[in-house]
């Protein structure tokens, strides 16, 4: 299989693994083209519990290294396909966009930021879904949490938001984007093998609702801890409404109430709605900080004696 420069052979044995290379080598030398060992690279695939390999790792096949990781087309493999060295460098590049984005993050829309995740962090993923698609439950809810988490700290999201609001904003089921992944990449595969141009359903683009930058705000400060109540009691609209008497609405509660009464329309430019969904979240707010500016946290206590 190849894609431009990056070849990849598949072989059942060492015998034809040596075949393979000494014919690549033959028509690179008939072609005029240079083979780089150094970028070229043998990587045996072995059972999760398997042990026993027939080549050893740092040895050479006709002058190609012998390795247990290779990366192809953006993607680490392992010769165990676990995908836990492409999800190592993964976090790494996310880490490092997550900084170098960091002065302007804070500045922009919510919908600014997701569509910056959608373009650079979510092309990182990718690639790893195919692996994820035969593997253990453990690895795939492992993904998922690393998917959820460097998503909340583009977004700016308090990491305590529940999966039902993220799910309004992004994809994150790994197993589901690893079995659409898989089919889509079956049709092609069949499409060549057979040479016949059967067409890929394209999955209609989910609509990621418009939402204004104090929503991040508003969501984090229901998740922050009550300043009326003891610690542990969160200043969520359940507890505000039953407790203090405050009305407003949940997180999740407030996009669809924004996405109905500012519905998107042909006459109506991104701005201008950005601006009235920012003025009806001011108001929820308004009530929110009234609250917190009028209660002050209790003090605290030690064996029923007050500590000052």
């Amino acid at each position: 299989m190849a894609f431009a420069d990056d070849h990849l052979l598949i072989c059942d044995s060492p015998s034809q693994l040596e075949l393979a290379i000494e014919l690549i080598k033959a028509w690179c030398e008939d072609s005029n083209i240079s083979l780089n060992p150094q970028k070229s690279g043998i990587m045996e695939m072995i059972s999760s519990r398997c042990r026993k390999v027939n080549l050893q790792i740092g040895s050479y096949c006709n002058g190609i290294p012998v390795v247990d990781s290779y990366r192809y087309l953006g993607l680490v493999l392992d010769n165990k396909l676990k995908g836990d060295s492409h999800v190592k460098k993964m976090k790494a590049k996310l880490s490092f966009l997550a900084f170098r984005l960091a002065p302007i993050l804070g500045k922009v829309s919510l919908d600014y930021r997701i569509n910056l995740w959608k373009v650079l962090a979510m092309p990182l993923f990718k690639p790893g879904l195919g692996i994820m698609y035969a593997n253990t439950k453990s690895r795939i809810k492992s993904l998922e949490g690393v998917l959820k988490k460097f998503f909340k700290k583009f977004t700016g999201l308090s990491p305590r938001t529940p999966d039902c609001i993220l799910s309004e904003l992004i994809s994150w089921n790994v197993a589901e984007l690893s079995k659409d992944q898989c089919h889509t990449a079956m049709i092609k595969w069949n499409g060549r093998v057979f040479r016949c141009s059967e067409s890929v359903p394209r999955p209609k683009p989910k609509k990621t609702p418009l939402l204004p930058q104090n929503f991040v705000h508003y969501n984090n400060l229901q998740f922050a801890e009550c300043k009326g109540c003891a610690r542990g009691c969160r200043s969520n609209a359940v507890h505000l409404s039953t407790a203090h008497q405050v009305q407003i609405i949940s997180p999740m509660e407030l996009i669809q109430e924004l996405e109905a009464l500012y519905p998107r329309s042909k006459g109506t430019s991104r701005a201008s709605l950005l601006l009235l969904r920012e003025a009806h979240v001011n108001e929820y707010l308004r009530r929110l900080k009234d609250f917190m500016r009028t209660n002050l946290s209790p003090p605290l206590t030690l064996d029923g004696i007050n500590r000052f």
